[in-house]
């Protein structure tokens, strides 16, 4: 049952602070899943964890925190750059439980060139 939610919503386009206000509400650990809702693999999350400055674009700020992370519907997704980012999240050492809505639009180098 959901008791409890914080829903960061921007009107803008571009970095306006969306993940670093997540990323802040996270460290408390108090949820059971950090969604994305909408959006492009084209988005960037700047993201300082523990002095380490993390880039992430697809992949939810909850991975951080070892909180499942949810890619939802509304939601582009590159699978190479998703490959790429996961790697690089596991070469950083976190372990990251992604789950991606089967709703979601999907690029391929295909759909790129």
């Amino acid at each position: 049952m959901l008791r409890h939610a914080d829903v960061v919503i921007d009107l803008q386009a571009g970095d306006t602070g969306k993940g670093k206000v997540a990323h802040h509400l996270a460290r408390e650990n108090k949820y059971g899943a950090v969604i994305r809702y909408n959006g492009g693999a084209n988005a960037g999350h700047t993201i300082y964890h523990e002095g380490k400055k993390i880039v992430t674009h697809q992949v939810p700020v909850g991975a951080f925190y070892n909180i499942p992370c949810i890619i939802g519907p509304g939601c582009v997704v590159n699978l190479i750059q998703l490959h790429n980012e996961m790697t690089m999240l596991r070469e950083h050492g976190f372990t990251v439980r992604l789950y991606i809505d089967k709703r979601c639009h999907v690029t391929t180098e295909e759909h790129l060139s």
